[in-house]
């Protein structure tokens, strides 16, 4: 069972950088709005806030590290056990 999504947008909140301001604004919008935090589909809905300021394709090593850290914690976060 995933982790809440507050507890994931947490974390990604907390490795985002403050100038990505659209971004931080667009994830607090949608947790707000969040009812189910528990629910599968609670994460399928944030990833695609989350993907509308990623590139669309694989992330690569030239990539901003903050990337790289949210793709992780998200993954986590999803596939937590409890």
């Amino acid at each position: 069972m995933p982790l809440s999504i507050f507890k994931t947008h947490s974390k990604i909140l907390g490795v985002i950088p403050t100038t990505e301001q659209s971004l931080i604004y667009d994830l607090k919008t949608f947790v707000h709005k969040t009812k189910d935090s528990d629910k599968k589909h609670a994460y399928t809905d944030y990833l695609r806030v989350l993907l509308k300021y990623m590139p669309p394709r694989p992330l690569k090593n030239s990539d901003p590290h903050w990337m790289w850290d949210c793709q992780e914690i998200f993954s986590r976060g999803f596939h937590s056990d409890g």
